[in-house]
């Protein structure tokens, strides 16, 4: 078969076309097979004949989410039984549960025959008995021809003591996960992690006590000086830090010092000035709406959604098909936490109307979609943050760390304020913290034709701010020199 369907085919991964019927088929990796059986793919039927490859895309991409999910928690497992302090651990769980260690040692003795095996000699006999089994006659058995699980087993009821072993950062980081946070780490833990494994890169350092004192400091000025953080950012990521390390010192009862206890911020951090973003003038509009305008796809999508609901990024980015409602006859987006992305505080969570047909016509389009409404490559920070700013330089945005994609969300806020909104729509809008008033729909008592008429009203203000705000390299040729 030849043209058009053959291209499909060849574009959808995981697709298989086996008796003119489509179903799923995906290898499984060989150190994790026998955590499936040991089968070597998993193959699921799909319901479907050979040309409804259009309809067999979501569902392929909804198995394949469950797949990798499954993918990732048997890579996990393999891990853990390689990690030399939860062998350790585990070593030691099994030795007390057993009565080989602990107040209770009476698996060490025979109570019918003081000389006869114990519990923990038939034990011994019978590991030693396999082992050598396994590796034949033709020399002696040694304790390497172990298992990792039995030798540290061993080793704990030898030494009447858990086994001291070297813990993995990853398996600090997935502990603390699970034991803090029933497995989601919070936003500010998340990014501290994710960047101290980056910055780690491909250095020798995997083990919690290889981290020293003067490498967190350097982790400090790497993200003062490389990644231009600010102090309040920078001694967030260092509590995080600070935080892992304390749970997993006292958790596993390790011997070495937190290497990051009484750190300070790096002192030219705290003199750094705060470069706050600035909102789009009309000129620039001029070139996003031309972008919008001529553009199409998941980032011009995201762009014409932030610009008419000032939401921030990720919350666009991030929508799912459950998260669009009606409301008063409006379609409204549901900012809240969902499998895709968090919210940045409580007050995010909220009810933001479209004003625009655009917009509209943008979700409707979507909803087509299984689960989340824009790709998972958009589902995380830093990739979607350079996608949107790559596609506003395009555009003629001139560069600079004042205007960027998020300045959209400025420019609503600037135009809301411009246009008379009442604050506590703002803050409705926007999904602004405030002590003092609760602006969130079904809260506050806000209804959302409500917030519909100030966010119309705030569209034809959009770019009416004064241009002295701005450098002259920030402004456009068709910009008036600032004064």
């Amino acid at each position: 078969m030849c043209g058009g369907y053959s291209d499909m085919l060849m574009k959808i991964d995981y697709l298989q076309r086996r008796g003119g019927k489509l179903r799923y088929r995906r290898r499984i990796p060989e150190d994790i097979r026998p955590y499936f059986g040991g089968r070597a793919e998993i193959v699921q039927s799909l319901g479907l004949n050979a040309g409804d490859e259009a309809k067999a895309i979501a569902l392929i991409k909804r198995i394949d989410r469950d797949i990798s999910v499954q993918f990732l928690e048997a890579a996990r497992a393999a891990h853990r039984k390689e990690d030399p302090a939860v062998l350790a651990k585990l070593a030691e769980e099994w030795a007390i549960a057993n009565k080989f260690l602990g107040v209770d040692r009476s698996g060490l003795e025979n109570p019918y025959d003081p000389k006869g095996p114990s519990n923990y000699d038939t034990w011994l006999d019978g590991t030693i008995h396999a082992a050598e089994q396994k590796i034949g006659t033709e020399r002696e058995l040694d304790l390497s021809d172990l298992s990792l699980e039995d030798q540290y087993r061993i080793e704990t009821v030898k030494s009447g003591k858990r086994v001291t072993a070297p813990l993995t950062i990853e398996t600090a980081i997935e502990t603390y996960a699970t034991m803090r946070h029933a497995g989601e780490l919070p936003k500010a833990e998340s990014a501290a992690f994710s960047q101290l494994r980056e910055w780690l890169g491909k250095s020798s350092t995997r083990y919690l006590s290889e981290l020293s004192r003067s490498m967190a400091r350097e982790f400090l000025g790497h993200l003062a000086n490389a990644r231009q953080q600010r102090a309040g950012t920078i001694r967030r990521r260092l509590n995080s830090l600070r935080a892992l390390w304390s749970f997993s010192i006292d958790h596993y009862e390790l011997t070495f010092a937190n290497p990051w206890a009484r750190l300070e911020v790096p002192v030219a951090t705290e003199l750094k000035p705060v470069e706050e973003r600035l909102p789009f003038n009309a000129a620039h509009w001029d070139k996003i709406d031309t972008l919008l305008m001529q553009a199409s796809g998941d980032i011009r999508d995201v762009l014409l959604l932030l610009k008419f609901t000032g939401c921030r990024p990720l919350e666009i980015a991030g929508l799912a098909v459950d998260d669009v409602v009606r409301m008063d006859g409006l379609t409204c987006l549901r900012i809240r936490k969902n499998e895709f992305r968090r919210i940045k505080n409580r007050e995010s969570d909220r009810l933001v109307p479209l004003v625009d047909p655009q917009a509209v016509s943008v979700i409707e389009r979507r909803l087509g979609e299984t689960g989340s409404l824009f790709p998972e490559t958009l589902h995380g920070t830093s990739n979607l943050s350079a996608r949107l700013n790559h596609a506003i330089r395009k555009a003629g945005i001139p560069q600079s760390s004042r205007l960027t994609a998020y300045s959209i969300r400025h420019s609503v806020t600037e135009a809301l304020r411009v246009a008379g909104a009442p604050d506590h729509h703002m803050k409705a809008i926007l999904g602004h913290a405030d002590a003092t008033t609760t602006a969130r729909y079904g809260a506050g008592g806000v209804d959302v034709s409500d917030l519909a008429r100030s966010l119309q009203m705030a569209q034809a203000h959009l770019g009416k701010v004064p241009l002295h705000i701005y450098e002259a390299e920030e402004l456009l040729d068709v910009d008036a020199t600032p004064i």
